[in-house]
């Protein structure tokens, strides 16, 4: 797992990436949002070569993506941000435990959708 801080021109972000195995990664970011809010959300994406695809969808379709943390502070500072983030990753048991049944309840919906 690593994380790294950046700045780009919405501010700082922050960005974790998990590897879960299986050509898959999971990445949590925080970032501001265009509308003042401090967003944490936890994506999975799937690697191929260079690219790293996520398949958008609603409910158990796609890949994975929710969001973690939101906050509306005064002032996005890198502190700030390196905060939630941290409080973020201390939920990373539970959102591993979310990936799991997400994909669980996806194999399930397309093994009954062949039978």
């Amino acid at each position: 797992m690593t994380t790294h801080y950046s700045r780009d021109r919405n501010g700082h972000t922050a960005k974790t990436l998990h590897d879960l195995g299986n050509q898959r990664e999971l990445l949590i970011s925080t970032s501001k949002m265009h509308s003042g809010e401090l967003v944490t959300r936890a994506y999975v994406h799937r690697v191929e070569g260079r690219s790293q695809i996520h398949v958008i969808g609603y409910g158990i379709d796609g890949d994975f993506s929710r969001k973690i943390m939101s906050s509306r502070p005064a002032r996005t500072t890198v502190k700030v941000v390196q905060a939630q983030h941290e409080k973020s990753l201390e939920q990373l048991a539970l959102i591993l435990e979310a990936v799991q049944a997400h994909y669980a309840a996806q194999a399930a919906q397309q093994a009954t959708a062949h039978a």
